[in-house]
């Protein structure tokens, strides 16, 4: 929370928008994976989390770190809707 020197409210946001992007994204994945080859879509989705997690640990500022966290919050609900 130092670090970009974050209130307790922005921290909790940070939280709860990894939870509710990964909840969306894996409700609706869950329609849409089924179509596809489980091998082919888990590495996709391995390698955009990884390049998304990275984006948190590089982010320069709150915004980004917090829009880095959504898009990770997306990846990381793919892979529950697959696995």
């Amino acid at each position: 929370m130092r670090l970009f020197d974050i209130s307790p409210r922005k921290f909790g946001l940070l939280v709860s928008c990894y939870t509710f992007s990964a909840g969306i994204s894996s409700f609706f994945g869950a329609f849409v994976l089924d179509r596809f080859d489980r091998k082919k879509i888990l590495v996709w989705v391995y390698i955009g989390f990884a390049i998304s997690t990275l984006g948190c640990a590089l982010s320069p500022s709150y915004p980004v770190l917090l829009a880095a966290r959504v898009v990770s919050g997306l990846f990381g609900g793919l892979t529950s809707a697959l696995i």
